[in-house]
């Protein structure tokens, strides 16, 4: 039967392009708005549909050029130069995924070609000249000078250009039709240079997965607004990589200054990327870590600093304590550090309610390091409590979680199962040249006590608490004043820390030893070596701090000759550190200094970060890969095993 679907408003409003789903139809007009309708599966008469859902102006005034289903989602493109892709729910409904601009200083966007590589083709109009665009590529393919978007042109369906590479575009131009046609072989044959993923500087990095056969993700952050993900892939027992741009993520109102990454706790191969940077501004996307060709980023939520969080407290008293989490709303996020809460806690009976929840620290540059719990479920963040000790901007903040078997079986024995089972450290640098130690255990166990008891019956496993007004007042009272302790504190440089690094090293049964590296503005690398264990009580009472000992401590006044912005740990005995002045060190931890080994002279003008990764798919490299990334490029240096 034939069907005529109408636009809710007006009813004189054209439909411009359509895709077809199962039973649903989604089409676009041209007014920027998308529509689904559901089709009958027989013919009960209906020869009108109205839409079952519709998003309103999704591309602007100017219309939508064309819908694309694939993959169970839709992609939409319009003449606003952006593509976006939208989840198809159950009974018609879409919801946004994700936006981007393929292609920069482009408002025009005309067709969306998916090849079966995964790459996305885009024809678009710049100026006087139709563009072919790969995205994968990160260049034209194809550009004609035929006038401008406005002319009337035809071109080759989109079977003809993936299977043959062969183009053909029919256009009028000067009262005359044009024909043209050519084959992209030779063009995709041949190489060319690659340009920069981010136009402007390139000022954060993280590693987000790795796999066996050399492909590595990466998300690099700039300060264009934007976040690149990049597929890094080194095939095995060859002497070439290549480095492609996935996805770039966009939403942020300033520049991307800090990234951080951790397990999704509710959907398999996936991964959370917090991201925050200028403007208080914090969000937390969803990853798909399964196919390194397409991540399919989501954003799931975004927070303000200086906007009051609707799940936080609002007694008085919770409101009084806590006029720190309000930051200026010029406040700039310098560091973030992430793990998932059931890491901390181990196999409790509480797994239920701890999966799909992370906690995050967030180092600002006011000087105060703020602390929630994100859950994946609600996509909300819960504040836990504010760190002003270095009163100073905060340079780097980080974690280290520790679980000895030797002392843990025992703990848990002791300890109750609403109370953590390992040693959680937070620790962060500053302007001020300090390393601090936080112990997060006392606050951690303080919120997961004040959430059980919010909890009904039916959502904690055997739990029989009852909740009333007088138990909610004490455990907000106590959740205000359950701030992580300071068990630590080292003058490790005497201006800004720029990196922190940490290593364990094989200790005693009772003590746990880390090697922790640093780097700081006055050319200086230190390495400590510090012990952990846990409270002489154990763990059943909370009131005890770990013990954090620096029992050894190496230093390198002048490792380099300007600031070291850089380090990493190679292996227990081996750090490799970068700086401003373009060198690339490794430096040995034997007979108790630091021994320069190696060195390298590199192009890079001023390194931003470093970051380190593993594989063991390349025999003729190797299996340690330093990955290097700096102002509007990046880089790949490989170092030799031996």
């Amino acid at each position: 039967p034939a069907y005529t679907p109408t636009p809710p408003d007006p009813p004189t409003l054209d439909l411009s392009e359509c895709a077809i789903a199962t039973h649903l139809i989604v089409c676009g007009d041209r007014r920027g708005s998308l529509h689904v309708y559901n089709v009958p599966t027989s013919d009960d008469g209906t020869k009108t549909l109205e839409p079952v859902s519709s998003l309103y102006g999704l591309h602007g005034a100017n219309g939508v050029t064309s819908v694309v289903y694939a993959g169970g989602d839709i992609y939409s493109t319009g003449r606003d130069g952006h593509c976006r892709r939208l989840a198809l729910e159950a009974g018609g409904h879409i919801t946004e995924v994700s936006m981007f601009k393929p292609v920069k200083g482009v408002e025009w966007i005309e067709r969306l070609i998916l090849a079966p590589d995964g790459d996305m083709l885009f024809l678009v109009f710049h100026s006087t000249d139709l563009v072919l665009h790969s995205v994968n590529q990160n260049r034209a393919l194809l550009k004609l000078s035929c006038g401008g978007g406005h002319r009337s042109f035809t071109f080759s369906s989109d079977t003809e250009l993936l299977t043959d590479k062969t183009v053909r575009v029919g256009y009028i131009k000067g009262g005359m039709v044009h024909l043209r046609e050519m084959n992209l072989s030779e063009v995709l044959s041949n190489p060319m240079l690659q340009q920069p993923f981010v136009g402007k500087e390139a000022i954060s990095m993280e590693v987000i997965d790795t796999t066996a056969d050399g492909s590595v993700l990466i998300a690099v952050g700039s300060e264009e607004c934007t976040i690149c993900i990049l597929r890094v892939e080194i095939p095995s027992g060859e002497s070439s990589m290549s480095i492609r741009c996935i996805q770039t993520l966009q939403g942020h109102l300033s520049s991307v200054r800090a990234l951080a990454s951790t397990p999704s706790g509710l959907h398999p191969d996936h991964k959370l990327l917090f991201s925050g940077g200028a403007r208080a501004s914090v969000k937390a996307w969803l990853l798909s870590v399964k196919d390194h060709h397409n991540a399919s980023p989501l954003l799931l939520s975004d927070m303000f600093l200086h906007e009051p969080q609707t799940h936080h407290h609002t007694r008085g008293r919770w409101r009084r304590k806590n006029v720190a989490f309000k930051a200026d709303p010029e406040c700039r996020v310098m560091s973030l550090t992430t793990f998932p809460l059931p890491a901390l806690y181990g196999p409790s009976g509480h797994q239920n309610l701890l999966t799909g929840k992370h906690y995050l620290a967030v180092g600002c540059s006011d000087g105060i390091i703020r602390q929630y719990v994100y859950c994946e479920k609600d996509c909300d963040f819960t504040a836990l409590s504010c760190l002003s000790f270095h009163n100073r901007c905060v340079l780097k903040v980080g974690h280290i979680i520790h679980r000895d078997p030797a002392w843990c079986s025992s703990s848990q024995t002791a300890a109750s199962n609403d109370t953590s089972d390992a040693v959680a450290l937070l620790f962060s640098t500053a302007t001020d040249g300090k390393l601090v130690f936080w112990s997060l255990n006392q606050s951690l166990d303080v919120w997961l006590r004040s959430t059980l008891k919010k909890l009904s019956a039916e959502e904690v496993m055997g739990s029989n608490w009852e909740e009333d007004s007088r138990t909610a007042s004490s455990l907000d009272d106590e959740q205000c004043c359950a701030e992580p302790k300071v068990v630590l504190v080292v003058k490790v440089h005497q201006s800004g820390v720029n990196d922190v690094a940490v290593m364990p090293v094989a200790g005693a049964a009772d003590v746990s030893c880390y090697r922790i590296a640093t780097v700081g503005d006055d050319n200086c690398l230190n390495v400590l070596e510090c012990s952990v264990s846990p409270p002489g009580g154990g763990w059943s009472s909370i009131d005890l701090l770990p013990s954090v000992v620096v029992t050894f401590q190496y230093s390198e006044p002048n490792a380099h000759s300007s600031s070291i912005t850089g380090v990493q740990f190679l292996s227990p005995t081996a750090v490799l550190t970068t700086s401003i002045d373009q060198r690339l060190n490794v430096w040995e931890i034997t007979n108790g200094s630091l021994v320069f080994v190696w060195g390298m002279v590199h192009d890079i003008a001023d390194t931003a970060a470093l970051k380190v990764f593993q594989t063991t798919c390349i025999q003729w490299y190797g299996n340690c890969h330093i990955s290097v990334h700096w102002a509007t490029c990046f880089s790949l240096f490989i170092l030799f095993e031996h």
